[in-house]
């Protein structure tokens, strides 16, 4: 769990796409009465990927200005890494389409994927962690784009209502390496499926998709399953955070990822996060998936919520059941 701090971010950006849909309009989509997502669900707006925009276009953008922040360019780059649960296509890896965006500039630089849905972040963060020990790695870009809302039901209300799109990239850069930072991960498998694409995969394969069974190609969630879980397991896994003596909860701001409203708040409560320092934004956005973590954290850095030298916990949970936390130093 004890881990060697070996990076810091450098340049973060993020972008949201122009068409915006309020809590009215996902109304009128789910066939609900208006004022039914504001008073059961609690997300207000959301921003929607339709075209001509993609992910391509949204993850473009969002590295462009992480570029521009971090002040470097291409030449400077070492690894690009995605964590976004939205695909491009099934193959080539999606940081691969990154690069390709960026066309000669970006050339020859490798490219992978992590896939973990909604925690991807967190473990991308990690590994880009670890692989700079390595003096191969100076500088490292993070990017997930996502589109959720194309794949949700609509005739499921609990579950469509909740989501938006978005993208965000971060960069990194290689630091001596300090003590004190913290990462865990957890999964409980007997919650397998709680949150399910059926369809896609080699299960249920594309060849087999009709009409008929189009549902199973789209999210399904049980959201009192994965609430119990969470209420089960995230506190004694914030315990052995919390335990450890170079944690100070008082100095900890916390960028939790910004599933649905209700829960945000329940988890806050349960796990006496103070409030101030605890980062909620899903009520304008919706469930980014992999997205909200890094937009969150890119919110609170540029208008200074969090400073240079404050430290922080990511934490999350995501499909499978997993859980994550991560504590570094900005």
């Amino acid at each position: 769990m004890d881990i060697k701090q070996n990076f810091k971010i450098i340049g973060s950006g993020i972008y949201f796409p122009q068409q915006v849909l309020d809590a009215e309009q996902v109304d009128h989509r789910i066939g609900k009465p208006a004022g039914w997502t504001r008073e059961n669900i609690g997300v207000l707006r959301r921003h929607e990927c339709t075209d001509p925009e993609s992910i391509a276009t949204m993850a473009r953008e969002a590295v462009t200005h992480a570029m521009d922040d971090a002040a470097i360019d291409w030449s400077d780059v070492d690894l690009i890494i995605d964590c976004s649960t939205s695909r491009h296509r099934p193959i080539p890896c999606n940081a691969v389409h990154v690069q390709a965006l960026f066309g000669q500039a970006a050339r020859s630089i490798p490219c992978f994927d992590i896939q973990s849905t909604c925690l991807g972040f967190i473990v991308a963060l990690n590994v880009a962690n670890s692989l700079m020990q390595s003096d191969n790695y100076q500088n490292i870009m993070i990017v997930c784009s996502e589109a959720p809302l194309t794949g949700v039901n609509w005739q499921d209300p609990e579950s469509s209502s909740l989501f938006g799109d978005a993208a965000a990239a971060v960069v990194l850069s290689r630091r001596e390496a300090s003590n004190g930072g913290l990462y865990i991960h957890e999964s409980f498998s007997d919650y397998l499926d709680a949150c399910t694409i059926d369809g896609g995969g080699h299960c249920l394969t594309p060849y087999d998709f009709t009409r008929d069974n189009e549902t199973r190609y789209r999210f399904r969630m049980d959201g009192s399953t994965v609430m119990r879980a969470a209420i089960k397991h995230l506190r004694p896994m914030v315990r052995k955070v919390l335990d450890r003596p170079e944690v100070d909860l008082s100095m900890l701001h916390i960028v939790p990822h910004q599933g649905a409203p209700k829960s945000l708040d329940i988890m806050r409560r349960h796990l006496a996060f103070p409030e101030d320092r605890y980062y909620n934004n899903v009520a304008q956005y919706g469930n980014l998936v992999a997205a909200s973590i890094p937009v969150t954290l890119h919110q609170c850095l540029k208008n200074e919520k969090i400073r240079a030298g404050d430290r922080v916990m990511l934490i999350g949970t995501s499909a499978g059941y997993s859980q994550a936390a991560m504590v570094f130093d900005v």
